[in-house]
């Protein structure tokens, strides 16, 4: 059993540091925007009603991932209850903070019309035009995966690489729907692991 964890956690540190090695470099070679379009013209592969469903459903003003985490927790493992709570808040808070204080300008507020696809949403998006840096979806779903893999298929490789192409998926739409740069998503996937890391592992209880 010790030993399967091990490899899980291998495998989720792998990830990770994968992931930290691409956001580094796609920063110090200043390849954001080029990797923008590249993702952004895979919009043609994606229907607007499946990225709309994404968007409406790892958004935190929507609250689903917010409330379904909790109760799933709730209902399935109930001693976990104050990590998974732990791990919301962190969110909020680490998020909250990063967004506030980078004032990093999204997509359509920096590139001209007609140059990228842009999904318009129906709200005011052009209030929130400085919020791009990290995306606050893709830390969330990522937030959302984590603690369901922790959670239930922590000895479960197949079924956690599963779930993360959710995280993914999300990450990719996020850009393709323009409201994202790749460093933005990439981030956020490294915040929401980290933030479940921390609520899991240094909380720990018998």
């Amino acid at each position: 059993m010790q030993n399967k964890n091990n490899q899980t956690n291998f495998d989720e540190y792998f990830l990770f540091i994968l992931l930290l090695v691409v956001d580094l470099i796609i920063f110090y070679t200043n390849t954001n925007v080029f990797l923008f379009h590249k993702v952004n013209s895979l919009n043609i592969y994606l229907p607007d009603k499946i990225m709309r469903l994404f968007n409406y459903v790892a958004s935190s003003y929507n609250y689903v991932l917010i409330v379904l985490l909790p109760t799933i927790t709730i209902l399935f493992k109930p001693k976990k209850i104050f990590r998974v709570i732990v791990a919301l808040a962190l969110y909020y808070i680490v998020v909250s903070l990063i967004k506030n204080n980078a004032h990093v300008a999204r997509p359509y507020m920096v590139l001209d019309q007609g140059t990228f696809y842009f999904l318009k949403e129906k709200y005011n998006y052009m209030a929130d035009g400085y919020h791009s840096f990290p995306s606050g979806h893709t830390s969330l779903m990522s937030v959302f995966i984590f603690s369901i893999n922790t959670l239930f298929f922590r000895n479960n490789i197949y079924m956690r690489l599963l779930l993360i192409l959710l995280i993914f998926l999300t990450a990719i739409i996020r850009i393709a729907s323009g409201f994202h740069w790749p460093i933005d998503v990439i981030t956020g996937i490294l915040i929401g692991y980290l933030i479940v890391k921390v609520s899991f592992n240094t909380l720990n209880s018998k």
